[in-house]
């Protein structure tokens, strides 16, 4: 899982972003084509979530919070430069984590970049 939230709708139900890897296509430089695991992303509505057998789920969070973590860090595959959303934000596309006001400002410090749709305060 990397990522959940309530659902805005009528039910107010919960969903988890979650990430798997699907056998992709990758063309070599010189033509050559081969079979690569590719991460695949998806939301599931939390009711057809279950564990996966052999698989440690401990951190996992399994209550529901009454509310989000005030800020989150979102660390892009691939190397890319972190970014600092609110925690409340849906932009996040991949794995995110909660953070303190201390660690988002050290965060910005060494380079993080802020969201540009929910445009974290103070920052």
């Amino acid at each position: 899982m990397l990522r959940r939230r309530r659902d805005p709708g009528p039910e107010g139900g919960w969903w988890y972003r979650l990430q798997i890897s699907l056998w992709g296509r990758l063309k070599l430089p010189g033509g050559q084509v081969v079979a690569e695991p590719a991460p695949v992303e998806t939301w599931a509505p939390a009711e057809v979530c279950g564990p996966l057998d052999g698989q440690d789920h401990s951190d996992v969070p399994a209550g529901r919070p009454d509310h989000p973590p005030p800020w989150l860090l979102e660390e892009p595959v691939g190397g890319e430069v972190l970014v600092v959303h609110r925690g409340d934000c849906a932009a996040p596309r991949c794995v995110t984590r909660p953070a303190t006001v201390k660690k988002v400002r050290q965060a910005v410090a060494d380079g993080a970049v802020v969201c540009p749709v929910c445009r974290p305060p103070g920052l």
